[in-house]
């Protein structure tokens, strides 16, 4: 099959006159080509997008079990999504439940977006800085603890407090273990984030948010996250979490290539106004918030395709690295090199956006 008569995402840029050509579930090559079989109709041609940090949709919560996941992964695409990496917060029980869930769903789910593993937001938390995080979800650093939850085989992604005492060992034991290490819910200090980073972490859960704010005397988490070159960062996109501005901020300071985009949506993303569940309370949504009865931001109902138009316009991202921070960054950031890139042997998982980048 071959795709053309449009702009595809190739080496980090958006080219035109070349097809994209597939044999079965794999690239099999990009070449210059004036034929094809599926007309791009001037669009854009882009890798699947990869969805690092995301609670639930479609009122569904991703902690409901297998059938919970695979209505989600049936759902995903169309936003973009061809892979997700479902993050759950809870107890030990919840969190052992959940990953039972996740592997009995295999990678592939019978329809919609693969789940190659999770992403574990938690417990090894700072409680002050736990946001809509139940209280009973969060737990001091045990090793005992870690090494049931690794034993499961599909932990990708995990966040853990840098300040938290006794938290590096924890920290050198999953990055050996191959998961990716992300510091947030803390209130680290720029060098309590620097060790931890030395220490095998390597990503930044939803900066600026679960941390406290930049102070020029007292950097923080969001000064580590900022300056260090080997911290990528996730950033909620939808303008309610983050403004525009702290957006561009960030972007700036880190490179596009050190950014990934999530949406850290909940079960009301696809659904009308209303009241729904997230860890057993109550959240209250309306627009493009969701709140809990005192306020505090609950995740979210932003998309993935619709956090990608918000970068691009109300940021002022260039399309080709915007498109990056939803396909290759993700995607390195899970360790996931079959995907994420439009190349040669990689997984044909393609997404085709209009003009008016839907």
């Amino acid at each position: 099959m071959r795709f053309g008569n449009g702009r595809l995402l190739v080496g980090g840029e958006l080219v035109e006159g070349y097809a994209l050509r597939t044999e079965g579930r794999r690239i099999a090559g990009v070449e210059r080509s004036a034929a094809w079989d599926v007309d791009l109709q001037g669009g854009i041609l882009a890798p699947g997008f990869v969805e690092l940090h995301m609670h639930g949709m479609v009122g569904r919560n991703v902690t409901e079990g297998r059938e919970a996941l695979a209505e989600i992964a049936a759902a995903l695409p169309r936003y973009g999504v061809t892979t997700v990496l479902p993050a759950a917060t809870g107890s030990r029980e919840q969190l052992l439940a959940f990953l039972e869930a996740v592997k009995s769903c295999g990678e592939r789910p019978p329809v919609g977006a693969s789940i190659p593993g999770c992403n574990l937001e938690g417990p090894f938390l700072n409680p002050q800085q736990r946001g809509a995080i139940p209280e009973e979800a969060i737990l001091p650093p045990d090793r005992g603890l870690l090494g049931e939850l690794l034993a499961a085989g599909c932990v990708r992604l995990m966040t853990m407090a840098p300040d938290l005492p006794g938290i590096g060992p924890l920290i050198e034991t999953a990055a050996a273990a191959g998961v990716t290490v992300s510091l947030g819910h803390t209130r680290a200090t720029l060098e309590q984030a620097l060790t931890a980073q030395a220490q095998g972490a390597s990503h930044v859960t939803h900066l600026f948010n679960g941390m406290q704010p930049l102070h020029h005397r007292q950097p923080g988490m969001v000064g580590a996250a900022l300056t260090a070159p080997g911290l990528t960062v996730e950033l909620i996109a939808d303008l309610v979490h983050v403004h525009a501005g702290a957006l561009r901020l960030a972007i700036a300071a880190k490179g596009a290539a050190r950014c990934v985009l999530i949406t850290d949506a909940m079960a009301a993303l696809g659904m009308p106004n209303g009241v729904y569940s997230l860890l057993g309370r109550e959240v209250r949504v309306r627009g493009q918030e969701a709140r809990l009865e005192d306020g505090t931001l609950a995740g979210s109902t932003l998309s993935l395709d619709q956090a990608l138009r918000n970068v691009t316009r109300a940021v002022g991202v260039p399309l080709a690295e915007a498109l990056g921070m939803v396909t290759e960054n993700p995607a390195r950031q899970a360790s996931l090199a079959d995907r994420g890139r439009l190349a040669p042997g990689l997984r044909a998982d393609l997404v085709w956006l209009g003009p008016d980048l839907q």
